[in-house]
Formats: C-alpha cells, structure tokens, sequence
C-alpha cells in the first residue's frame, strides 16, 4: 500500500518467457494501464532532442503506441527542454481515450 509498485510484467501487462528455447508473450492477468500508472521510459537521450518517437523501439515503442505518439516525429516542448541530458526526467501528461490523462 505505498506510492510504488514495483511489478514483474511489461508496461501493457504482458510477461516475456522462454518456453522450449523460443519466446513468447503471454497474458499476465494485468489490466491495461490506467490514469494512475506512470512510465519511466527506458529511451535514449538521442530519441528524445532528436529523432522522437517515431524511431524509437523495444519498451519504449510499446509505450509510445500505447500513448498514441508513436508516429511523431519529436517529443512535446516541454519533455525536450527537461531532458538535456541522460539521468533527467520529466513528468508529462498525454491525453487519453475517454478525457483522462
């Protein structure tokens, strides 16, 4: 009951597992990410001043489809003003289906 919640699925609930030396995502009976779930996105600094979202790949390519900016081509203003360099964040808030944040 603490303010974190570390978990062992991927950002949109699915586990990776090796069955039989070949993987395979199955269903971990997580839900989909709410309004209260918060990313902390594995890209590169590059992705983020300069090639966006668009270029991006593994983790961080699920989270940006799931945001719905995965065909951008940079990042929002303020989430490039904030990460100069690697080590920094930047909380931001995308709009989702339904009016939540």
């Amino acid at each position: 009951s603490g303010l974190l919640k570390v978990v062992d699925y991927s950002v949109l609930g699915q586990q990776l597992v090796r069955k039989d030396g070949k993987n395979r995502v199955i269903e971990h009976g997580a839900g989909r990410p709410d309004a209260d779930t918060v990313f902390c996105d594995p890209a590169g600094l590059c992705f983020i001043q300069d090639t966006g979202p668009r270029h991006a790949g593994g983790a961080s390519d699920e989270i940006y489809r799931f945001l719905g900016i995965k065909n951008d081509d940079a990042f929002e203003e303020p989430v490039r003003k904030a990460v100069t360099e690697e080590g920094r964040a930047k909380y931001h808030a995308y709009p989702q289906e339904g009016g939540g944040a």
